[in-house]
């Protein structure tokens, strides 16, 4: 405690010195503890229910596969009634986007259907009215009963007990609202859901042909959740799960492999898809932790520097207390004792700035989702993040002072008690290496920064596609397929008739440049010569839309109707790959199971490869030939701003189908920014380009710091050799060479260290590495202007220093 006090009065004296440390530490935590925040928030935090720590999830998967596939509620139920790990085993199914009717509004909103039993599990307690009872979660469509999220409750309600006996319609069926979950629970589903029926409304509301209870064949994906009973751990539950395979799912044939039970903790924004999630909801999150690790060790060098600096000029006071008695310890911990209070304070300090820098980058990248739905995620610091960021900030403060503290000891012990006792105490060239260091960070911080911003532009152009005058939407029909694909025809017509209009086209599923994925071979080849391919159902003129070139053969056209020939269109990397040096037009071809299909076409690749990859095959299948449900998603472009014209294309919608609510009304070029990789380019890109400003201004004060430091330490000399008629420029190179022998040097290993980066963030770069040598060239071009400005204002200073003066100075 004594030394605390101690180091806080000496902090105090040098309020300089306090300050300037105090801003380093708080820019350099504010990086990692918003990092940490974004892990913690995406991949750890806990399920907001009691007693998260004995949940378990039980999901189910393929041998190799790194997602979570499909249970329905007849496997549900199976694996309820046999399992003895896991107790009050309840589900939950994501049904995905309804439209959810009240007053006069009507809103796309995310539903859950959940079992009688998931509220009780789960430890959560209605803020108004009440949960399911087990009764209205037992006979298929008997029990139109509604509970409503907080926020829906705020926002459509305005938190009013009148929602209680409210009617509420999803997709036109009529619900009654028995109850409103607490704002402490958002739900346990990737995006927050707005509304929950019992399980068995799942055919009603999703407007199901088949019995989504009975026939697993039918209904949405159900999650699976549960608490381990008293006394049994997670692993004995992994152990029992993958025996409580239901029977069908032996039976079932499928290339990818068997489906088996896995058992894993509920935890971070996919919740209930756990572990499955984490790569798609913290993508590129190791590049990350390298950017904030750069971050620390620049912030700990040039702290490092300082505290170099500021334990020479002790140099005298530390020999008093040596001479009055205090062993080499006891002033080491002195010493040390101020860079604790440092730590502690600028741990602080880098906590509150790293709130705002997490506010900024999720308004900026996660705010909305691909579909245009809006997303929340819980950013803020929990305890477990600030005890690590503190820790982290105290453990970097100690570290990084023990050598200047030891060095500064040294030479207190060593100095007389003389007046000139500090000056001939006084390194001569404090920091030289540490501003090496810092520069060499500093330039593989600005390439990685300026490589990830290159990669998102290249994401689009390196792609063939145009998305800049492309307007998406979406009309929900709720008809069958033939009666869809009559009205996709008439509307696509409308559309094309509207003025400022140049093509129009639909398709199926997925984003515009996303699909699902299937096994693809050519006709007759052997189980070694399937691919996994996208694959798009699409209407004709797609290409057009997006401006993807056409190589070979033909578009879609009126006569690829239902009852046609099959017909396929493949991209230019599957053609390589099936037909090697071969003309794939009027071949065929075969995806998944499916009937044989003539290819009639070639289009350029449509996205772009991650650098040294190629792009992920594409087989593209007329939207009209599809005899499944099918969705209408349409894509216009337009002369002009896609945003302007949104409301037009609505209002033609609208007119033409009345009472068939739009949706995913949006440009094309904001999808493209809400999808999962471009996300992860840009967040990535956005903390490099926090680390990399901080890192050229510490690097520029680094260098400006030890060089003014030398001027000072050289008033005398460089006023001898004033005096005897040393010419400026010869005072200049005198000052400034010093400088840049680190200078020079640090660029050197800052080239090396940027391409050792560049190959850590690899997985995000996109686009060929053809211009690469230019950003490198650019990123030491900066680093060394600014090394060259930081050296020119103390050379300034010291010619203008007066002889006279410089020789009756110290």
């Amino acid at each position: 405690m004594d030394d605390l006090r101690h180091g806080l009065r000496a902090l105090s004296r040098s309020p300089g010195f306090a300050l300037t440390a105090l801003l380093i530490l708080a820019l350099t935590i504010g990086a990692v503890s918003t990092v940490l925040s974004l892990y913690y928030a995406m991949v750890w935090r806990p399920v907001a229910a009691e007693h998260p720590r004995s949940l378990v999830v039980v999901a189910a998967r393929r041998p190799g596969d790194s997602s979570s596939e499909r249970v329905s509620y007849a496997d549900y139920v199976q694996i309820r009634d046999r399992i003895t790990t896991v107790r009050d085993l309840a589900a939950s199914g994501a049904g995905g986007l309804f439209f959810i009717a009240h007053h006069s509004t009507a809103r796309k909103l995310s539903l859950a259907a959940v079992s009688a039993n998931f509220f009780p599990l789960l430890g959560v307690k209605p803020a108004l009215g009440r949960f399911f009872d087990p009764g209205e979660d037992r006979v298929p469509g008997r029990d139109h009963v509604a509970v409503l999220s907080h926020h829906l409750w705020r926002e459509g309600w305005e938190g009013s007990p009148a929602a209680l006996g409210a009617a509420v319609k999803v997709n036109g069926v009529p619900f009654t609202i028995i109850g409103v979950a607490p704002e402490s629970f958002p739900g346990v589903d990737p995006r927050p859901s707005e509304l929950y029926v019992p399980t068995m409304m799942l055919a009603p509301v999703a407007g199901l042909d088949c019995d989504a209870i009975a026939d697993p064949e039918c209904g949405p994906m159900l999650q699976m959740i549960g608490r381990l009973r008293e006394g049994i751990t997670i692993e004995q539950a992994r152990a029992e799960v993958p025996m409580l395979r239901p029977a069908r799912w032996a039976r079932a044939k499928d290339d990818r492999g068997p489906l088996v039970l896995t058992a894993f903790r509920p935890r971070g924004a996919f919740g209930l898809y756990g572990e499955f999630g984490v790569a798609e909801a913290f993508p590129g999150g190791f590049a990350l932790f390298g950017v904030a690790a750069a971050c620390l060790l620049l912030g700990g060098f040039h702290l490092g520097g300082l505290l170099v600096v500021r334990g020479a000029s002790r140099a005298r006071e530390i020999a008093i207390r040596a001479t009055l008695g205090s062993t080499s310890l006891r002033l080491l911990g002195q010493v040390l004792a101020e860079s604790l209070i440092l730590g502690v304070i600028g741990g602080g300090l880098g906590i509150l700035l790293s709130v705002g820098l997490t506010r900024g980058l999720d308004a900026l990248f996660y705010r909305a989702d691909a579909a245009g739905q809006p997303s929340r995620f819980d950013f803020h610091p929990d305890a477990m993040v600030v005890l690590c960021v503190v820790a982290i900030s105290v453990s970097a403060a100690l570290v990084f002072a023990v050598l200047p503290a030891r060095k500064a000891i040294r030479l207190g012990s060593a100095a007389s008690l003389s007046r000139r006792a500090s000056a001939v105490a006084a390194p001569a060239r404090p920091g030289g290496w540490l501003v090496a260091v810092q520069v060499a960070m500093a330039l593989a911080l600005v390439t990685v920064a300026s490589l990830l911003s290159t990669s998102a532009r290249q994401f689009v152009t390196a792609g063939h596609f145009d998305p800049d005058h492309v307007a998406l939407l979406r009309l929900e029909t709720g008809l069958p397929s033939a009666q869809t694909r009559e009205l996709q025809r008439a509307m696509i017509q409308r559309l094309e008739a509207l003025p400022g209009i140049l093509a129009v086209s639909a398709w199926n599923k997925g984003l515009v440049i996303d699909s699902p994925s299937v096994m693809v071979s050519r006709a007759g080849a052997g189980a070694t010569e399937r691919w996994p391919t996208g694959i798009k159902d699409i209407a004709p003129h797609f290409f057009a839309v997006l401006g993807t070139p056409l190589l070979r053969g033909r578009d879609f056209d009126g006569r690829d109707s239902i009852d046609a020939r099959r017909v396929a269109i493949v991209d230019d990397t599957l053609a390589q790959r099936l037909w090697p040096g071969g003309d794939p037009i009027g071949a065929s071809i075969v995806a998944a199971s499916g009937p044989p299909m003539e290819v009639v076409g070639v289009v350029a690749d449509v996205s772009a490869a991650v650098r040294g990859e190629r792009p992920r095959p594409q087989l593209y299948v007329p939207l009209w030939q599809q005899p499944e449900r099918i969705n209408s998603r349409f894509c216009v472009r337009v002369q002009g701003d896609p945003s302007a014209a949104l409301p037009m294309l609505m209002r033609a919608v609208e007119d033409a189908a009345p009472g068939m609510a739009v949706s995913e009304t949006m440009p094309m070029a904001a999808q493209i920014a809400a999808s999962d990789e471009l996300r992860a380019i840009r967040t990535t890109g956005a903390v490099a380009s926090y680390a990399a400003a901080l890192a050229v201004l510490l690097s520029a004060v680094g260098i400006y710091g030890t060089l003014a430091f030398s001027v000072t330490r050289r008033t005398r000399e460089i006023g001898v050799r004033m005096a005897i008629g040393a010419r400026t420029r010869h005072l200049v190179a005198l000052i400034v060479k010093g400088q840049m022998v680190p200078l020079s040097v640090g660029l050197a290993a800052g080239l090396a260290l940027a391409w050792a980066a560049s190959r850590f963030v690899r997985h995000l770069l996109y686009g060929p590495a053809s211009n690469d040598g230019i950003t490198y060239a650019a990123a030491a071009m900066v680093l060394a202007v600014v090394g060259v400005l930081a050296c020119g204002i103390p050379a300034r200073r010291a010619i203008r220093i007066d002889p006279a003066a410089a020789l009756r100075t110290e």
